[in-house]
């Protein structure tokens, strides 16, 4: 029988993803876990994010602070306090939980420390990655481990430290409310779904422009929800003036009071489109399958590389319009395999469970920390 494993999970912005992840893993036998978050607010965040936040014995919540050394020291506190065993951090380059740990790597000597990371966004000038990933390589130094957060993920870092046990451990959430979603197939125009945030990184550009190819190939014969807003809504705000009928079949859907209320777009929905040229993860997509949606996805999306098996339960597109349209209208072409694929996304999505992913995350912990002692 194993030892209790007592883990620390010092988090950025506050997630309901996590507090689902860290419920999961306290119930597991052995296993104790406190989450330490140190933001509750952001600008990519809606506030139906923070809607049910509240400490516990296990989430913990940092007061608000402007100074770096204020958060450190709240961090070190309570780290003190439960003295885990082992520790997983979140955020790399310029967060504020990688400045935190590096300053208390010191105190900690002794307590293993791993980051749990997303492949970085490279979706920018080659410069930028190139300062990006020198920068990486160097803090890597600093940390005993790596939760990889996909097989992307784990690539990459690997070959910016090839001696650093990397581990794959994806996100978790409670999808419960997803797999609730009942579904039912009949002769409407199929909708598609965009849900996240309309900047560069998701191709808001070749989306549009595939939209206005299918108004053509495909006119009155299919809806399209964005659960999403950004810089870029001017593009599809744009589209829509432009050609009557997308002004029609566009709607918005992204005003959500309380946490459940984002689920509303993937009741309403019956496809979900991920055309980004870059996604660390991409929650959505576990979240779309759960409710028995196909996804069209890009390989840059890390969740669509994890679960996504084409002609079975989603399709593969690369970043052009022409590739985004394709996809699209195969769906309006043969609404059957909607029924057909949606059925199998619901399978695949199980992996995606708070409790499953729980156990990938203490398996590698408790490796980790076999390696440590």
């Amino acid at each position: 029988m194993h030892r209790t494993l007592k883990i620390a999970l010092v988090s950025t912005m506050y997630s309901p993803f996590q507090v689902a992840l860290t419920a999961a893993l306290n119930s597991r036998s052995g296993v104790e876990c406190q989450a330490l978050f140190t933001m509750t607010r952001s600008g990519a965040r809606g506030k139906h994010w923070t809607e049910g936040m509240r400490q516990s014995p296990h989430i913990h919540i940092a007061p608000e602070w402007t100074q770096q050394a204020d958060l450190t020291r709240w961090i070190g506190n309570h780290l003190a306090d439960n003295r885990p065993d082992i520790i997983v951090a979140t955020g790399i380059l310029r967060s504020n939980t990688y400045r935190s740990m590096f300053s208390l790597r010191h105190e900690l000597r002794g307590i293993p420390i791993g980051l749990w990371l997303e492949h970085p966004n490279f979706a920018v000038p080659i410069h930028r990655r190139y300062l990006m990933e020198t920068a990486i390589r160097v803090q890597l130094r600093t940390v005993d481990y790596v939760l990889a957060i996909g097989d992307k993920a784990e690539s990459f870092y690997r070959r910016c430290h090839p001696r650093l046990p990397i581990y794959v451990v994806p996100y978790g959430q409670n999808l419960a409310p997803l797999f609730a979603v009942e579904r039912s197939f009949d002769s409407s125009p199929p909708t598609f779904l965009f849900s996240g945030q309309l900047v560069h990184r998701n191709n808001i550009d070749s989306l549009c422009a595939a939209l206005r190819r299918l108004a053509r190939t495909h006119a009155n014969q299919f809806k399209f929800i964005m659960a999403a807003y950004g810089p870029d809504e001017a593009m599809v705000r744009n589209v829509m003036s432009q050609i009557p009928q997308l002004g029609q079949a566009i709607t918005f859907d992204t005003e959500y009071e309380t946490w459940e209320d984002r689920i509303r777009p993937f009741r309403n929905a019956d496809v979900l489109i991920c055309p980004s040229r870059h996604a660390g993860w991409a929650l959505v997509v576990p979240e779309a399958m759960a409710a028995g949606m196909p996804v069209i996805a890009t390989r840059n999306v890390n969740a669509a590389r994890y679960y996504v098996r084409p002609e079975v339960n989603g399709l593969l597109c690369d970043e052009t319009a022409a590739s985004i349209h394709r996809c699209m209208a195969r769906f309006i072409d043969e609404p059957q395999a909607i029924e057909r694929m949606g059925r199998a996304a619901r399978i695949a999505a199980s992996a995606g469970k708070a409790e499953h992913v729980a156990g990938l995350m203490e398996s590698a912990l408790r490796r980790q920390y076999a390696i440590s002692a």
